[in-house]
């Protein structure tokens, strides 16, 4: 018999820890950013989350689409920050 010996590939978590951004009481009159890094299909995985939210509140959206490459630089995250007032995001594949 042999010994086996198992390695575990999960790198340990950064420790990062982030404030929650608080709930919006509507999405009326609210920019929604959809944003991704360009990766396939990632653009139609926000798009069906848009449309089923549509579907729900029975009103559209407005949206905007940004896209930029991952890791997001800072730029792009202050971008977002400025003109969105909540995000949906998506990488793809």
């Amino acid at each position: 018999m042999s010994d086996l010996t198992v390695l575990n590939p999960v790198a340990k978590p950064a420790g990062y820890k982030f404030k929650l951004a608080g709930r919006l009481s509507d999405l009326k009159n609210v920019t929604i950013g959809l944003v991704w890094n360009g990766k396939h299909g990632g653009n139609l995985a926000m798009q069906r989350v848009v449309e089923n939210i549509e579907k729900r509140l029975n009103y559209k959206l407005k949206t905007v689409e940004m896209k930029d490459d991952f890791p997001f630089a800072p730029f792009f995250i202050e971008k977002v920050s400025a003109t969105c007032q909540a995000v949906i995001g998506a990488t793809g594949d």
